[in-house]
This record gives C-alpha cells, sequence and structure tokens, in this order.
C-alpha cells in the first residue's frame, strides 16, 4: 500500500511540475496556417521561447534569446513563419537584436524528412532578413564602417540578392550606398556577383556620385536600403 502511494505520490508531482513548466513563459503572439500554430511565448513583451502545435500537440519547440530593444516589433515580437528557401514549407525567423537599422534574425528552416527546424548558419550572419518570392531569393542587409590612417571614413549601406543553390546562399546582386567623409561625396552602385572570382566584380558594375544635396534629393522620400531595385 505504501509503495501505491508513493508512486501516486511521485506521479502527482510531476504532473504538478510538467503543468508548471507549460506555464513558464505567457502567450505573447500567435499565428495559424493549414492548421498549425505557430507560437511566441516570453515574458512582459521580451519573447523566450517559439512553440510550434498541431491544436493541443507541440511539434517543437526552442528557446530563443532576443533582446529587450525588441519588444513587440512590428506586433509579431519580430517573429514570421514564412517560406524562406522556397521548398513550400513555412520556416521560421524571430527578431534578436537591433542596432541603428540593422536587425539579427535567429533563422530556422524546416526539415521535412525530421520534421524538425534547425537554426541556419548563413542567415543568420545577415541583417534585415527578407524573402523576396519574386526572384527566389533572399534580401540581406549589411552596415561597414571603414577608416583608414588618415582618419578618413567610409560609411557603406547594401542590400544583397541571394539565391539558394543546393542549400547554399549565393549572392547574385547587391546594391550599395557609401558615404565618403574625405570629399563629402555619395556612391550609389549596382554590382552582379562574379562566381568565378568569388566577388562582386567591378567590370559588371553601374555606378554614379552624388553630393549630400543630390543624395538627400534621391533619398528623401523613402530612405536607402535598396530594396525598390529587387522589386
Amino acid at each position: 500500500m505504501k509503495k501505491i502511494l508513493s508512486l501516486l505520490l511521485c506521479m502527482a508531482l510531476l504532473l504538478t511540475v510538467c503543468s508548471c513548466a507549460k506555464e513558464k513563459y505567457d502567450l505573447l503572439y500567435e499565428v495559424s496556417y493549414d492548421g498549425i500554430t505557430y507560437c511566441v511565448r516570453g515574458s512582459g513583451s521580451r519573447a523566450k521561447q517559439i512553440v510550434v502545435k498541431n491544436g493541443d500537440s507541440v511539434l517543437w519547440q526552442k528557446k530563443v534569446k532576443v533582446s529587450k530593444r525588441i519588444g513587440n516589433k512590428n506586433e509579431t515580437y519580430g517573429f514570421y513563419a514564412e517560406d524562406l528557401n522556397f521548398d513550400g514549407h513555412r520556416d521560421l525567423r524571430i527578431a534578436t537584436a537591433v542596432t541603428e537599422d540593422c536587425v539579427s534574425y535567429a533563422c530556422f528552416l524546416y526539415n521535412p524528412a525530421t520534421q524538425e527546424y534547425v537554426s541556419n548558419k548563413e542567415l543568420n550572419e545577415l541583417y534585415n532578413v527578407q524573402p523576396n518570392p519574386e526572384q527566389q531569393g533572399i534580401l540581406g542587409f549589411t552596415h561597414t564602417v571603414v577608416t583608414d590612417k588618415n582618419a578618413d571614413t567610409t560609411i557603406t549601406d547594401a542590400t544583397t540578392l541571394y539565391v539558394w543553390e543546393s542549400g547554399k546562399l549565393i549572392p547574385y546582386m547587391r546594391i550599395s550606398l557609401a558615404y565618403h567623409s574625405a570629399d563629402r561625396q555619395y556612391n550609389s552602385c549596382v554590382s552582379y556577383y562574379n562566381r568565378e572570382l568569388g566577388t562582386f566584380f567591378d567590370d559588371y558594375t553601374k555606378e554614379s556620385w552624388m553630393t549630400p544635396e543630390e543624395y538627400q534629393k534621391e533619398f528623401q522620400s523613402h530612405g536607402f536600403s535598396g530594396l525598390y531595385y529587387f522589386k
């Protein structure tokens, strides 16, 4: 009898622990597609976990490290369930950090063979990741600042269109805008990737130079992201 009571007590304790684990984070946001529900859970306004469910059954869950600065970004806590590699399956991305205009994402690609979502390093290393279904590619943003020995600074913002090949991201086209402090000039150029050389080659580059006044006139209505080149 004592053994039975002990067993029942252990089961009760186990159920209590499981119940508490499920309620560790609050439901912040959820969206459903084709019977699958994608949830963002966290504390306050900070996302801490992604959960994928089919009804009450948890299919996959993952803790994520998200900066407090993200908050309820775009009313979704920076979370999106969308096809990132254009294989017909929804993948996941969630904003994790932001510095000025640069937003980092944790991206997970769905593997239909294992029914798991796998973190993708190539996507995670890009800023402002955005799928472009029209061109079956991924847009990624980079921001670099280089100062030479004469204290002249070049600030470059670039948006690159990548395409998928054999599970890898390959650069295809890039629009960049660089500001050169030495002569206070802006340099805007469109480049295409040369696969043989493994770089954006100048022979395939169209470029133009602008004064600060010309820059303001060109980009004051929409700012510079380069995205309009890829529409």
